[in-house]
């Protein structure tokens, strides 16, 4: 099932659909949140290299921070380090992103099912058209003897 194309062309009337596209977005969400946990893990690792590259390279470049901190901008290692770490932020931002886009999936498919769940629910029966089974939940019933019956 592309989950994109369906949802797109959801019909608010089609339940069934709906109730797949949860049943989809909910076994998809669990493994986005994983691999963003991941994902969150692999990007303090990289940052922590960096830190520690351009930290070394600092040092070796100068014993004044300030001169040594220049150096590590032009460094290319340094460059490269910090470059790995803006990719697994991008990286992040898009596994949120379609999180997202999954959670707002789940959340419209589940609204689709509730109404059209109420909808075939809440049909007229022939319940529905007897007056003693309308006045039950209104404060008296009158069953089909005449008698009258107070609930409190």
């Amino acid at each position: 099932m592309n989950i994109r194309n369906t949802y797109k062309t959801l019909d608010d009337t089609d339940g069934l659909t709906a109730y797949e596209l949860m049943k989809a977005a909910s076994v998809l969400m669990y493994n986005f949140d994983e691999k963003i946990a991941l994902s969150y893990k692999h990007l303090a690792d990289v940052e922590r290299e960096a830190k520690a590259l351009a930290a070394e390279r600092s040092a070796a470049a100068s014993s004044k921070v300030a001169v040594g901190d220049r150096h590590t901008l032009t460094d290319e290692d340094c460059k490269a380090a910090w470059e790995t770490v803006a990719e697994v932020q991008k990286a992040i931002r898009l596994l949120e992103a379609a999180d997202r886009f999954l959670n707002r999936v789940y959340f419209d498919a589940k609204n689709v099912v509730a109404i059209v769940g109420k909808e075939t629910s809440y049909a007229e029966s022939e319940d529905d058209k007897r007056k003693d089974v309308k006045d039950f939940g209104r404060g008296a019933y009158h069953p089909p003897t005449g008698n009258k019956v107070a609930l409190h």
